[in-house]
């Protein structure tokens, strides 16, 4: 091998790695359909209700906007201390996720 192949291989490689990275890091807010219920770092998109202070980062992103029309079913709703996630049904057997960090 040369080195001219050996640098090419080495770019190659520098690259494969890179788009990887970017593969495997999502974004907070992100939504993401898939059969792996145990996603370290997603929560499933179920019109549940979360805790700002669990769920920070998530919160900074979606804030209240799915906070749903009725919190009667909710009674220890505070806006200022829950939030909701959205509630996207399942597509199949797919469960729909959003990032929360």
């Amino acid at each position: 091998m040369t080195v001219g192949h050996l640098v090419d291989a080495m770019t190659t490689l520098v690259a494969l790695t890179h788009q990887a990275t970017r593969a495997a890091e999502a974004t907070v807010g992100e939504l993401k359909y898939t059969l792996d219920a145990a996603m370290t770092g997603w929560v499933p998109c179920d019109g549940a209700m979360l805790t700002q202070a669990a769920h920070g980062a998530l919160y900074a992103r979606i804030g209240n906007a799915y906070v749903p029309a009725d919190t009667t079913a909710y009674p220890d709703y505070n806006p200022l201390v829950h939030f909701f996630v959205p509630d996207i049904p399942p597509s199949g057997a797919a469960r729909c996720f959003i990032r929360s960090s």
